[in-house]
């Protein structure tokens, strides 16, 4: 696998491009336009998951309580249709989150073959092919994995968040409220860094 990046390093030929400054400018640079796509699938699938909580409140609440079998045959319908559009969608925006990743993995093996084969024309050592070999190995995968969930990921979880807990402020705002304080002592002592710290890290 080194042999074949190494190749296709040396096939680019020239001065290997820099590495950006930090893992949010590397993320926009060579994904931006993916990242608004894994967004858009995101915010569909997070507004796919609150319309089967209000199907079965109406399956309870109209369907059964008037005992009309159409009503319940058909809003079961509309719950399996919405059920199956969600799946598919998910299956889709996880595919793309994986394209993303292992394109992510392999520019980045072959940016840092790069820049350790310009600096080794001028120095050549052992211990820089094994830190490149190192680096090519374990070091690229986190990263590419991180750049195929790094925005869309937290947008799906906040979203589904937002999302129930809107609607369940539509429907009884005490319990809604009651989750929300449910989930503040998490929020202040349990906390996780912002995504963009994160990324500047």
């Amino acid at each position: 696998m080194i042999h074949a990046v190494q190749h296709e390093a040396a096939v680019r030929g020239g001065r290997p491009e820099p590495l950006p400054p930090s893992i949010a400018s590397y993320v926009w640079r060579h994904s931006g336009k993916h990242q608004v796509g894994l967004s858009v699938l995101s915010a569909m699938v997070f507004l796919l998951s609150v319309w089967p909580l209000e199907i079965q409140r109406r399956i309870i609440n109209d369907a059964i309580s008037s005992g009309s079998l159409s009503a319940i045959v058909g809003l079961s319908v509309v719950y399996l249709g919405i059920a199956i559009l969600e799946g598919v969608l998910k299956f889709i925006l996880n595919l793309y989150r994986g394209w993303v990743s292992e394109t992510a993995v392999r520019h980045l093996r072959m940016t840092i073959l790069g820049l350790c084969g310009h600096a080794s024309q001028s120095s050549a050592s052992h211990e820089q092919g094994g830190v490149a070999i190192a680096l090519v190995l374990s070091g690229a995968d986190p990263v590419g994995s991180f750049v195929g969930i790094s925005l869309s990921e937290p947008l799906l979880q906040s979203g589904i968040l937002v999302g129930v807990l809107g609607y369940m402020a539509y429907l009884r705002p005490e319990f809604a409220l009651a989750s929300t304080l449910l989930f503040l002592p998490q929020m202040i002592f349990v906390r996780t860094p912002p995504v963009s710290a994160a990324l500047a890290k």
